[in-house]
């Protein structure tokens, strides 16, 4: 079996006539510089999130009890009544965290 253009030895295979050989040089033109570009939207993200960070960071320690009457009510699906939901969502707009 012949199968072309593989090297099992790892040596340089030699090249197809009339190619030179030596290294690309790439030219001025085809250099390509890696950039950066955000969006409006990822910076109030990012806003978003270090307003959030420094609202927790103010508050009170967590209180164990506290934090049983929320799991509670979260398993009672309090959360998910459509006034509580409008009203959280108002007091994060209020707190200019949304």
């Amino acid at each position: 079996m012949n199968i072309s253009g593989i090297n099992f030895a790892g040596l340089p295979m030699p090249l197809p006539e009339g190619q030179k050989g030596g290294k690309a040089q790439p030219s001025s033109s085809s250099v390509r510089k890696d950039r950066l570009e955000l969006s409006k939207d990822s910076e109030k993200r990012d806003s978003t999130s270090a307003g959030i960070a420094a609202v927790a960071s103010a508050r009170e320690p967590v209180r164990e009890e506290r934090v049983q009457e929320v799991r509670r009510k979260l398993e009672e699906g309090f959360y998910d009544q459509p006034d509580v939901i409008d009203q959280t969502a108002q007091k994060l707009i209020d707190k200019r965290l949304i």
